[in-house]
């Protein structure tokens, strides 16, 4: 199996969903510059991006970090 190596994020620009007919085909398109300054896009499907963002969050509780507050 490959894995591909995205380039070291130098800072994230932001991220758009884009619905689908259902919850499970929607597209989630993240943006970020490399350290070099080059821009890059990054999509997945919408259970794909939930599901990096569940294990986002399981990481960062047990690190023990709080979202800041709005």
């Amino acid at each position: 199996m490959q894995i591909n190596k995205l380039p070291n994020v130098g800072r994230m620009r932001g991220a758009h969903a884009q619905p689908g007919q259902s919850w499970d085909t929607g597209t989630v398109h993240i943006q970020y510059t490399d350290k070099k300054d080059a821009l890059h896009e990054l999509s997945m499907s919408f259970p794909d991006a939930m599901y990096l963002l569940n294990i986002l969050k399981g990481i960062q509780k047990e690190a023990g970090f709080q979202m800041p507050e709005e």
